[in-house]
């Protein structure tokens, strides 16, 4: 319903080490604001630890490397390629394929030397993924990209950084006030699996619901009750699309879609989102300390598929919302564009709240 100017393929297989683990790494605590995206690829199969149990997400990531990822990611025809015309990099060398599929799909420009072995800064993997995912730069209202300080219009980067930023792909860090990019900075191992699961996993999540429908839900509360709740459309509040609840004894449903942001309320009383997100959705931490409370919203996964009362829903998007404050709380919300959330449960209590039926 709500298209963004991007395109994004699916990640495929991330070979970052020799060998593949869980997604427990001894090095990778739940503290690591990268994890779920270091999670997600693991989950995926495309992404490798050390027999040693450890991912050393601090080591620098090689170009090679970044190459011989990208072309099994972008599933890049490795079987007919042209000579990338390279002099550091001979058909004997070990990802001799890997590196002229991607330069003959214009990830990688044309150059004597390519140089294997060399890190490669922030700035030109912006580019990177840029080229390879096609990413363009939303022409819509609310999607402005950071101003970085030291990423100014005179940067050879700008127009990548900017894109990435623009889509939440990247946030860049704070020091004295002022947001940096840090562009000629090396990349390391956790920050380019980071910037790649963002970059293949781009979505918007549609919380939107079905108007001329009547929504029922099977609710247990956080006490263990459970209810067999209708919920019909009322109209627009002014912000929010609003879902009466027609038994009267539980709170309405509010929707909100902002352009570059979404909102969700059907649990509390009081005057504030309990899911609140940016736009686009990409895997990994969305934002940190909510409007309200000290929270922490998250999205898991953007093609899940999962069941709910006997009915499958696929490219189901999961986001978590885990709040620090009132004794701490966590639930996901899982929601299918053109449905609306199909089910809410939390990780700390009984309660849930799944869609039964949708009758018109």
């Amino acid at each position: 319903m709500k298209k963004l100017l991007f395109s994004a393929l699916t990640a495929g297989a991330l070979l970052l080490g020799p060998t593949a683990q869980a997604a427990n790494f001894n090095d990778v605590p739940s503290s690591n604001t990268l994890k779920y995206e270091i999670d997600y690829l693991v989950e995926q199969g495309v992404i490798n630890g050390y027999k040693d149990g450890s991912f050393r997400p601090n080591d620098m990531i090689q170009k090679q490397h970044i190459a011989k990822i990208l072309a099994n990611s972008l599933q890049l025809d490795t079987s007919n390629v042209a000579d990338p015309g390279y002099k550091d990099i001979p058909k004997t060398h070990i990802y001799y394929k890997e590196i002229a599929a991607a330069q003959n799909a214009g990830i990688f420009g044309k150059a004597e030397y390519f140089q294997p072995n060399s890190t490669i800064s922030r700035g030109f993997m912006a580019r990177v993924l840029v080229r390879a995912y096609e990413l363009n730069m939303p022409n819509l209202a609310g999607f402005e990209p950071t101003d970085f300080v030291d990423v100014q219009k005179n940067n050879a980067y700008y127009k990548d950084v900017s894109t990435l930023s623009a889509l939440n792909i990247t946030k860049g860090s704070y020091r004295d006030g002022n947001a940096y990019f840090d562009p000629n900075k090396a990349v390391s191992r956790a920050h380019f699996t980071a910037f790649l699961a963002r970059a293949s996993t781009l979505t918007i999540a549609d919380v939107d619901m079905d108007t001329d429908a009547v929504y029922t839900y099977h609710i247990t509360t956080a006490d263990g009750d459970t209810y067999l709740r209708s919920y019909d459309y009322l109209g627009n509040d002014g912000k929010n699309e609003v879902w009466e609840n027609i038994e009267g004894d539980f709170p309405n449903i509010l929707t909100y879609y902002g352009g570059s942001e979404i909102g969700y309320s059907a649990i509390s009383e009081e005057p504030h989102y309990e899911l609140y997100a940016h736009l686009p959705l990409a895997i990994g931490v969305n934002q940190i300390e909510g409007p309200v409370h000290n929270e922490r919203t998250s999205v898991i996964a953007t093609d899940a598929t999962i069941q709910v009362n006997n009915t499958t829903y696929k490219n189901v998007v999961v986001i978590e919302v885990q709040g620090f404050d009132f004794g701490g709380y966590k639930e996901r919300y899982y929601i299918k564009s053109g449905i609306g959330v199909v089910k809410i449960e939390s990780l700390v209590n009984p309660f849930k709240m799944e869609l039964v039926s949708l009758a018109k």
